[in-house]
């Protein structure tokens, strides 16, 4: 399921990676000026709980077929092949298994590890965060995740492990892509002597990471995305209207101006056809579309060279009558 929605993700957007010489302060506009510490004076002020990563999905860190971690019996994590590999626990506590992302780390500092992972759940793709407190045979998620409502997963900095929290959603599915994270804050534990769950928020700066685009049609007042293609080219008919739909994927939060972010995207000039902005949507996930009406001068097969800040891509058309 998971490369599934790989594949379905991908087939949507065209994800850009070209870099150019252009002027950062495209980037810098788009910063929510705001970001700070949200429960700390400062980070060097603190010493945070060391992390240790078994695997990780989307990171591509293979499962190991087995491994040893101290405090928990030889046969505690029991492996299986297949799909990619997942964990199941000994004697099962009920837990779900470890599908997605495994670390070990002591987050109520009481010398001992506990289980923080991600499991897959449901026909939906979506994800579960859970630390589970193997000594005292609990899970620790009601107490730490309370002030999250969005998706959650763990990862290492510094070789401290934190939690990041991602406020997007996209069509029912979470996707903890690298480059449609849109993390907002990120957790770290602290270290502490009161043997606690102690964790320290942080916003975090907004970085652009890119941008796709895709064709689609107005139909009933909606866009739908789902337009014939023909030798990689979207497949228009000069007598119709038509629409590029483009959308940012970016780390941090941010606050869009429409107007502004309108005309931040480059389209280069065509004999063939012309762009002008429509309008901009967006959502309680900050998902951002930008919608651009494509004005036809001729027929034949062409491409629409595209850029914003440092990333460009090309979206190729061909236009019949």
């Amino acid at each position: 399921m998971k490369k599934l929605l790989s594949i379905v993700f991908t087939s949507l957007f065209v994800l850009c990676g070209c870099t150019r010489k252009t002027d950062s302060s495209i980037s810098e506009s788009l910063s929510d000026s705001s970001s700070s510490n949200s429960n700390s004076s400062s980070n060097e002020e603190k010493e945070y709980v060391e992390g240790r990563q078994i695997f990780d999905d989307f990171e591509k860190v293979a499962c190991p077929g087995s491994f040893e971690a101290n405090g928990f019996p030889a046969d505690f994590f029991q492996y299986h092949g297949g799909g990619g590999g997942y964990y199941t626990f000994t004697n099962s506590f009920n837990l779900p298994d470890v599908n997605c992302s495994l670390y070990l780390a002591d987050v109520n500092c009481d010398g001992n590890d506990e289980i923080c992972y991600l499991n897959q759940k449901g026909s939906d793709v979506r994800y579960q965060t859970i630390i589970y407190d193997y000594k005292n045979g609990n899970v620790l998620a009601n107490d730490v995740f309370e002030p999250w409502k969005g998706y959650t997963y763990f990862s290492l900095l510094d070789e401290k492990l934190i939690l990041n929290y991602v406020n997007y959603d996209y069509a029912g599915m979470t996707i903890p892509h690298v480059n449609t994270r849109c993390r907002e804050k990120i957790a770290r534990f602290i270290k502490n002597n009161d043997k606690k769950v102690i964790m320290n928020y942080e916003l975090i700066p907004f970085k652009l990471l890119g941008f796709g685009f895709m064709m689609c049609q107005k139909v009933d007042d909606k866009y739908e995305r789902f337009i014939e293609q023909e030798n990689g080219a979207y497949l228009l008919n000069k007598n119709q209207e038509y629409y590029l739909s483009g959308s940012i994927y970016h780390d941090g939060s941010t606050t869009l101006n429409t107007e502004y972010l309108g005309d931040c995207f480059n389209f280069e000039s065509n004999d063939l056809c012309s762009t002008s902005f429509v309008e901009l949507k967006t959502d309680d996930y900050q998902w951002f579309d930008f919608y651009y009406k494509l004005d036809f001068k001729g027929i034949g097969e062409t491409s629409i060279a595209v850029s914003l800040a440092e990333f460009e891509t090309t979206v190729k058309i061909k236009i019949v009558e």
